[in-house]
């Protein structure tokens, strides 16, 4: 499998779908399995603050009819993902968590607790079969490599300047009062301790989280750098 010119390597999420049938009961599943994947396009919506980014990707193979299937070629299949991972740990994490959620919403079902956990072992069974198409199609990309997964620009950014600090608030200084807001709503460890506001009235609040008058340059400066 070949690097493709000018095209980020992550890894993401593919979905699969898969028949789930116990007796005369058939549901279509979604089961989640980690592949290395080619970035085309990436769209930030401020809208949604809980997912803002959204890509197009290429996953180099593709799963079909319970065949792997190669798909870098042609490049005629493009997936459309809401999250990338620079390590396989991450991606692992969240792999899990969908397939689990997703075994969890068999709870809905009007069975007998006998049957239900008949049809989630069932279910189980199609997950595991999933993973074993994972474990192939890592292999076959193995060759890919993703350059960098350690190395966040805010950390280069730190060793390149002797006051880091002053850049990120100058940064912060050319932002709009919207977009500080809007980046303000993404740190967390906002506190009384790290509030710059001198007219706040607020005191001894540990977590700020919640208050309109918390603000940081630094850290809505170093927030700018951690989307791009």
């Amino acid at each position: 499998m070949k690097e493709i010119l000018n095209c980020p390597i992550k890894y993401g999420l593919m979905p699969i779908g898969m028949q789930l049938q116990y007796k005369d009961i058939k549901i279509d599943q979604t089961i989640y399995i980690i592949s290395k994947c080619y970035v085309i396009s990436e769209v930030k919506n401020y809208l949604h603050t809980d997912q803002p980014y959204h890509y197009q990707v290429v996953f180099p193979y593709t799963v079909k009819n319970e065949n792997i299937i190669q798909n870098i070629e042609t490049f005629n299949i493009k997936s459309s993902i809401n999250q990338l991972f620079d390590n396989i740990e991450e991606a692992t994490n969240e792999r899990n968590k969908k397939n689990i959620d997703n075994n969890n919403q068999l709870d809905n079902l009007l069975l007998k607790e006998e049957e239900l956990n008949e049809m989630k072992e069932k279910n189980n069974q199609l997950i595991n079969q999933c993973l074993e198409y994972e474990k192939d199609i890592l292999s076959k990309t193995d060759n890919l490599k993703i350059l960098n997964q350690n190395i966040k620009l805010e950390n280069i950014i730190d060793s390149m300047f002797e006051n880091p600090k002053y850049f990120y608030t100058k940064i912060a200084g050319y932002l709009s009062i919207y977009e500080k807001d809007y980046l303000s709503q993404f740190i967390t460890d906002k506190n009384c301790i790290n509030c710059n506001n001198i007219t706040c009235k607020i005191t001894n609040q540990e977590d700020k989280k919640e208050c309109p008058n918390w603000n940081n340059n630094e850290l809505i400066g170093r927030q700018k750098i951690k989307t791009k």
